[in-house]
């Protein structure tokens, strides 16, 4: 056990009633016990301080798994490309969340890749208030206006305009799964003039980095000729990354 742990558990243990309740039973008990037999007030000292344990165990990992404000329940994306020099791209994403604690104003979105990623920006509901850099990702902070509050769930329409982004001749595209605890969707949509090539559609795992073509069909064509690419996961990997590739 870590100095953190044993922090945590005597943090636990001294708001939670029942395994205070537990520990000073079993030093109570333990000392009564004594009086007639070592080993009995042994056993029941130490059965006492094992359950309550057990509930400090419980509660730690309980609190430790409750870091996370809210969680995706269905994600889509689209990526829109509207020129064949991919110099501007709309990104669509359709989130299905759902809130975990109480009094949540404020929620945020991961963003990353080359070029300008916010050249236009918009979240429905909610307002972007804030962006800043966390690691190699840009956050977007949006601000709710109201409270939401535990087990509250809400669909959210964020669109962003990414200028310059994908201009080589193979690009990529990604979703990360360390919120999503349902279904993860992909749409890339290019321009007619610039198809991508069948042969090279691929997608990766970060996890094992294997590479694994696109199955038959996920290649299609709009009413109006643009080619579509699709990809979809219905239980994806917690706290994975899915890599879309092409080549065009």
């Amino acid at each position: 056990m870590n100095n953190r742990f044993l922090r945590a558990v005597v943090e636990i243990l001294s708001k939670n009633i029942v395994g205070s309740a537990l520990a000073v039973l079993a030093i109570v008990v333990g000392i009564v016990a004594t009086d007639f037999s070592a080993t009995a007030a042994a056993l029941i000292f130490g059965f006492a301080l094992v359950s309550a344990a057990g509930v400090a165990v419980y509660a730690f990992h309980v609190q430790n798994e409750c870091k996370e404000i809210f969680e995706i329940l269905d994600h889509f994306g689209q990526w829109e490309i509207q020129d064949p020099r991919g110099q501007s791209v709309v990104l669509t994403k359709r989130l299905k969340v759902r809130f975990l604690q109480n009094h949540v104003l404020a929620i945020d979105d991961p963003a990353w890749g080359d070029g300008q990623l916010f050249a236009e920006y918009s979240c429905q509901p909610g307002v972007d208030v804030d962006k800043f850099t966390a690691g190699h990702e840009w956050r977007t902070l949006i601000s709710l206006r109201e409270f939401r509050n535990k087990g509250d769930i809400e669909e959210f329409v964020i669109r962003r305009r990414i200028v310059g982004g994908f201009t080589k001749d193979d690009e990529w595209v990604a979703i990360e799964t360390g919120r999503t605890r349902g279904p993860i969707r992909a749409e890339i949509i290019f321009p007619a003039e610039r198809p991508p090539v069948p042969e090279a559609l691929k997608w990766e795992r970060y996890s094992d980095k294997q590479v694994h073509r696109l199955p038959e069909g996920a290649l299609t064509y709009l009413k109006d000729g643009r080619p579509c690419v699709t990809f979809s996961l219905p239980q994806p990997r917690r706290g994975e990354t899915y890599t879309i590739k092409w080549r065009w």
